[in-house]
C-alpha cells in the first residue's frame, strides 16, 4: 500500500507516484534513500535531452532557418547598432508584444564577438530556447519530483502543439518563458522568508520582466493575486487545507513593487496614437482552427491532464495553486481573445497564441501530475514493494513514450517547417545588399515589395524602407497612407509621374525584382516580379540612365534592378 510521499521524494518507488501535499517549490528532495535514484533520473533526463538536441535541433538550425518574426528583431538589433540612426517609423518594431530588450541583447553580443545579429539570432536557439523545455524540468522538479518534471517535460517537448512548432524559434514570446522561470522561483524563494526584502527583489525583477515581454509579467501578476484572493478564502474556511500562513503582506509587497516598475514601461510602449491598429489586431490563421487549442484532439493528452487538474485542485500546497491559478488566467486569456477573433466587440486585444502557448505550457505539467496519478493508482494495488517499484519503472516508460513517441519521429520534420533563407529571397539578392551597404546611407529611404522589404532589406542592409507587411508595421505610423502612395507609385504609368511621387515621399532608391532575370537589352514583358511599376513595362531599362535625376544604380541579370530618384538632391 501506498502511505504518503515524504518532501522532495524523487524515487521511483511507490512513494514517490503520491505528489507530496507540504512540497514547496524549492523543497529539494533530501531523503537518502531517495537521492541516488533522483541523480540517476535527472542525468538520464540530462543525456536524452542534450542528445535529442543535437541529434534533431542542431542540424536544422546550421540550415539558416529563420521565423518570419526574427527578420524583424534582426532588423530592430541593427538598429541598435547604429545607435538608433536608423529609426526607421515604418519598420523599427513598436508593436504591444515586442519591446525592445531582446534586440539590445543581440546588438551587444554581436557588437561583443564582431559579427552579426542574424548569426547570433541564429545561435540563439541553441543557446537559450534549450533553457524553456529545461526550466520547466528544473520547476517541476523541485515543485513535485523528477518524475513528474520528466513526463511533464516529455509532453511539453514532443506533444504540445505549439512547442513542438515553434521549438527552434528564436521569438521574445518564447524566450520570455526562461524570465518567467526566474520570476516564478524569485516568487517562491520570497513566499519561504518573512523579511520585506525577499518580496521586493522578487517584485523588481518582475517589474522589469516588463521590458523583455509584458505579457509574462502581467501573467503571472494576475496569477498571484487569484493566489493570494483563493488563500484569503482559504483561512477564513479553516480546516486542515487551510494553508499554514497567511501570505498576502508577502504578495502587497511583490506585486507592489512590480507594479511600481512595470507599469511605466508599459506607458512607454503604449505612447502616441494608434494610426495602425492592424498589428494589434493580427491573429494567426492557424488559431481559427481547434488544432493548437484542441492538443490534436489527442485522448491521452487530455485524460492525462484533467486528471492532473483534478489532483492539483485537491492539494492546498502553494505549488498545486499556483498551477490551478495559472490555468484560470491563460484559459481566461485566450477566450477574450477568441471572442475577438469571432467578431464581438468591446473586449480588449489579447492575442489569443500568448496565453495559448502558456495555457499549453501548464496543462503539460498538469499531464506529467496526471500521468503519476495514474500509475500511482495502479501500483497502489500492488502489496509487494519490489514487485510495485517495478511495474512504477514500467508504467513510467509507458506513459512516457506514450506521450512523446509521435512527436520525436516527426520532429525533424516538423521543425523544418520554417523555410532557410534561399526561400525567403534567392541568394542572389545578397550582392544586392552589399551593394547597398557599400553606396547608400542609413538615411535613405527604399521602395521595394512590402515581403522582400521584410525579410530581406531591412534585415540584411539597415536601411529604411517605406513599407512592410501591415501586421508588422509600426502601430504609430499610417500604413494605409503609406499603402497608397505605394499603389500609385506602381500605376505610374510615365517614369516621370513616377519620379515626383518617389520625391514627394521621400523615397530615395526603389528595389525591383523579376522573376525572369534582367539583361541590358531585356524586353519590357520581361519585368514580372514581387511589384514593378506600370511605365517599366513599356520602357528600356537603359532608358531610365538618360531621365534627369533619375537612373539604373544598380542592375543585376539575376534578378533585380535598383532606381535612384535622388529624393533628396544627393549625388554619389
Amino acid at each position: 500500500m501506498i502511505t504518503g510521499a515524504t518532501p522532495g521524494s524523487t524515487s521511483l518507488d511507490a512513494r514517490a507516484l503520491v505528489p507530496d501535499t507540504r512540497s514547496s517549490l524549492l523543497d529539494i528532495p533530501g531523503v537518502s534513500r531517495g537521492k541516488g535514484r533522483a541523480t540517476r533520473l535527472d542525468a538520464a533526463f540530462a543525456i536524452g535531452f542534450a542528445a535529442f538536441w543535437a541529434i534533431s535541433v542542431a542540424p536544422i538550425v546550421r540550415e539558416e532557418r529563420l521565423p518570419y518574426d526574427g527578420f524583424r528583431d534582426i532588423a530592430a538589433a541593427l538598429d541598435i547598432q547604429l545607435a538608433g540612426r536608423w529609426r526607421d517609423p515604418a519598420y523599427v518594431a513598436e508593436t504591444p508584444w515586442h519591446p525592445p530588450l531582446g534586440p539590445w541583447v543581440a546588438a551587444f553580443i554581436a557588437s561583443a564577438l564582431r559579427t552579426t545579429p542574424d548569426r547570433v539570432y541564429l545561435w540563439s536557439q541553441l543557446l537559450i530556447n534549450w533553457m524553456i523545455p529545461a526550466g520547466l524540468y528544473l520547476v517541476v522538479r523541485l515543485a513535485w519530483g523528477p518524475v513528474e518534471g520528466l513526463l511533464g517535460t516529455t509532453a511539453f517537448l514532443f506533444a504540445m502543439p505549439w512547442w513542438r512548432e515553434y521549438v527552434v524559434m528564436h521569438l521574445a514570446s518564447w524566450q520570455a518563458l526562461i524570465g518567467g522561470w526566474i520570476a516564478l522561483l524569485l516568487a517562491a524563494w520570497a513566499f519561504r522568508g518573512e523579511s520585506s526584502l525577499r518580496p521586493i527583489l522578487a517584485g523588481a525583477f518582475l517589474g522589469f520582466a516588463a521590458f523583455f515581454h509584458p505579457v509574462v509579467p502581467g501573467q503571472m501578476a494576475c496569477v498571484l493575486i487569484l493566489n493570494a484572493f483563493w488563500e484569503r478564502v482559504a483561512r477564513r474556511s479553516g480546516g486542515d487545507d487551510a494553508p499554514p500562513k497567511d501570505r498576502t503582506r508577502t504578495s502587497l509587497i511583490l506585486l507592489g513593487t512590480a507594479a511600481v516598475i512595470g507599469v511605466p514601461l508599459v506607458c512607454i510602449y503604449a505612447h502616441g496614437p494608434v494610426l495602425n491598429p492592424l498589428p494589434g489586431e493580427f491573429i494567426d490563421l492557424r488559431l481559427r482552427s481547434p488544432h493548437w487549442a484542441g492538443l490534436d484532439g489527442n485522448p491521452w493528452l487530455w485524460g492525462c491532464g484533467i486528471v492532473g487538474v483534478a489532483a492539483a485542485a485537491r492539494r492546498p500546497a502553494w505549488t498545486s495553486r499556483l498551477l490551478i491559478c495559472g490555468l484560470i488566467v491563460t484559459v481566461a486569456g485566450q477566450l477574450l481573445g477568441y471572442l475577438r477573433l469571432l467578431g464581438v466587440k468591446g473586449f480588449p486585444v489579447c492575442v489569443p497564441h500568448q496565453f495559448q502557448m502558456h495555457f499549453q505550457l501548464l496543462f503539460s505539467v498538469c499531464i506529467g501530475l496526471g500521468a503519476v496519478t495514474i500509475v500511482g493508482a495502479i501500483v497502489k494495488r500492488v502489496a509487494a514493494p519490489a514487485a510495485g517499484r517495478f511495474l512504477a519503472s514500467v508504467l513510467i516508460a509507458a506513459a512516457a513514450a506514450l506521450t512523446g513517441w509521435q512527436g520525436l519521429l516527426a520532429a525533424p520534420e516538423t521543425y523544418r517547417r520554417m523555410p532557410p533563407r534561399s526561400v525567403c529571397y534567392p541568394p542572389w539578392l545578397n550582392d544586392a545588399g552589399d551593394w547597398i551597404r557599400e553606396n547608400t546611407s542609413p538615411d535613405d529611404v527604399f521602395f521595394l515589395s512590402p515581403e522582400l522589404a521584410f525579410v530581406w532589406l531591412g534585415p540584411a542592409t539597415a536601411r529604411k524602407v517605406w513599407l512592410v507587411p501591415p501586421g508588422h508595421s509600426n502601430p504609430r505610423v499610417d500604413w494605409r497612407a503609406r499603402r497608397d502612395v505605394a499603389d500609385r507609385l506602381t500605376q505610374a504609368e510615365t517614369p516621370g509621374e513616377f519620379r515626383r511621387l518617389a520625391v514627394a515621399a521621400g523615397i530615395d532608391y526603389c528595389v525591383i525584382t523579376v522573376g525572369t532575370g534582367i539583361t541590358e537589352h531585356s524586353a519590357p514583358s520581361r519585368f514580372a516580379g514581387d511589384w514593378v511599376p506600370r511605365f517599366l513595362h513599356q520602357t528600356d531599362p537603359q532608358a531610365l540612365n538618360n531621365l534627369p535625376q533619375m537612373s539604373v544604380a544598380y542592375l543585376d541579370e539575376r534578378g533585380v534592378m535598383i532606381l535612384r530618384t535622388e529624393a533628396s538632391g544627393k549625388i554619389r
